[in-house]
């Protein structure tokens, strides 16, 4: 009972550490210009319309993000205020994804605190305020990150399946992320 009264009063210091460092971070990119990529709404809108990716409409990049921000847009709507809402979502999934793995890989709670704010405060200078393929794939590549070094410390056939779909999933995203599946 010890053991789960721990694990809880960690998990809300965590979370006491969390939700601050969000909150500034919505407050540094209200600050900062958004910026609206029409492809991003575009794509998602015409494949609304009954128009299918790359028989009728040409897109230069594979389908996964197209789809997985139709459904995004199917559930708040096609205009430039839910785009910022997908990208808010996005960056801050990104933030606690880092938190949790520097958490779970150095095991102290002040560096993982650090790394967050490192990121919050370098993501919209070097990432821009909006919603592009990079600022989906950040919490896809954290989360593959993570599971790939929790898989080499203990492997299980169940972390290479997580893997593999999780490296799927960035291969039909972006082009690039073959960069950072070979390494």
């Amino acid at each position: 009972m010890a053991k789960y009264i721990s694990a809880v009063k960690r998990f809300w210091i965590d979370v006491g550490v969390v939700i601050p460092a969000l909150a500034i971070h919505l407050w540094y990119l209200t600050r900062t210009t958004f910026v609206d990529w029409p492809e991003m709404l575009l794509y998602p809108w015409l494949h609304s319309q009954g128009l299918v990716f790359y028989r009728d409409i040409i897109i230069p990049f594979p389908p996964a993000i197209n789809y997985f921000l139709y459904a995004m847009y199917s559930t708040f709507g096609y205009s430039a205020v839910s785009q910022r809402i997908i990208a808010y979502i996005c960056i801050f999934l990104t933030d606690i994804l880092i938190y949790i793995a520097v958490r779970v890989l150095v095991k102290r709670r002040m560096v993982a605190w650090a790394g967050m704010l490192f990121f919050i405060f370098w993501q919209p200078i070097f990432y821009g305020n909006s919603l592009w393929h990079e600022t989906i794939l950040a919490p896809l590549f954290v989360g593959t990150f993570l599971t790939v070094m929790t898989y080499l410390r203990r492997p299980t056939p169940k972390g290479a399946i997580w893997i593999g779909v999780l490296f799927a999933v960035l291969s039909l995203s972006k082009q690039t992320t073959f960069w950072s599946m070979a390494i």
